[in-house]
C-alpha cells in the first residue's frame, strides 16, 4: 500500500493541544515519536465531528475501546483488520473512526465503540529501527515464541505444537501484539470481567485454536 495522506474523522472532538499521553511518555526515549492528533470520539446523537488531517499510511494509531481494551495498528493495517465495505467513508481519501469488529458482520462476534484515538508518527531509519526492536523484545517478553492460549480464565500460555493429524482446515486466531508490548499486556484483559462473554465467543468460533 502506498503511503498516501488521509483525514480521520469521527464524531466528538479533538483532544486537548496540551493533554500528555502515556505512550507518548513511555516510549520517546527510545523512539523519535511525534503526536500527530487525537480525538474523543461521541456517539451521541448531534455530536460535532472532528478530524485529523494528513495521517500517513505508516502512523501508528492507539485506539482505545468502550471496554478499556487498547490497540496499536499502523493505519493502513487498521482499514485493512477493521474498516468493512459497510462503515467504509464515501470519500476515498477519509478514514471514518467510530467502532470496530472482529472479522466481517457476517461473523456475528461483538463490536466495540471507539473512545480514544491517538496518532503517532514513529521515525527510525530500518537498520536502527530493527535493532532497536531485537532488543526491546529480548528484555520486554519473557519467553518469545508461539503458544497455545486457555480458553477460559485465567490466561494460561503452553508452547504450541503441531503434528502431522492438525486439522489445518479449521480456522485459527493468532493475537499478534507489537514490539513494545506482550500477549498479557496486548490482550489479557480478555480473560478478565466484564470481557470473558467475548471470550467464550472467540473459544465457540475457534475451539482449541487460540494461539500467541
Amino acid at each position: 500500500m502506498t503511503n498516501t495522506l488521509k483525514t480521520i474523522k469521527a464524531s466528538g472532538s479533538l483532544k486537548h493541544p496540551g493533554s500528555i499521553n502515556e505512550t507518548e511518555q513511555t516510549y520517546r526515549d527510545r523512539f523519535k515519536i511525534r503526536p500527530v492528533g487525537g480525538l474523543v470520539v461521541s456517539d451521541e446523537r448531534g455530536a460535532s465531528s472532528a478530524q485529523i488531517n494528513d495521517v500517513q499510511a505508516d502512523d501508528v494509531l492507539e485506539v482505545l475501546l468502550d471496554n478499556d481494551v487498547t490497540l496499536f495498528t499502523r493505519r493502513d493495517d487498521y482499514e485493512r483488520d477493521f474498516q468493512h465495505d459497510s462503515s467504509r467513508a464515501a470519500n476515498g481519501d477519509e478514514l471514518a473512526i467510530g467502532s470496530i469488529s472482529l472479522g466481517p458482520p457476517s461473523r456475528g462476534l461483538s463490536s466495540w465503540a471507539v473512545k480514544l484515538l491517538d496518532v503517532f508518527r514513529v521515525d527510525v531509519s530500518d537498520k536502527a529501527g530493527l535493532a532497536l526492536c531485537n532488543k526491546f523484545e529480548k528484555s520486554s517478553v519473557a519467553r518469545p515464541d508461539l503458544f497455545k492460549i486457555s480458553q477460559s480464565a485465567p490466561l494460561k500460555l503452553t508452547p504450541a505444537q503441531f503434528t502431522a493429524t492438525h486439522d489445518a482446515s479449521k480456522p485459527v486466531l493468532v493475537f499478534i501484539h507489537g514490539t513494545a508490548s506482550s500477549t498479557e499486556g496486548s490482550f489479557g484483559g480478555l480473560w478478565e470481567d466484564p470481557n470473558i462473554e467475548l471470550l467464550n465467543q472467540l473459544a465457540q468460533h475457534y475451539p482449541g485454536h487460540l494461539f500467541a
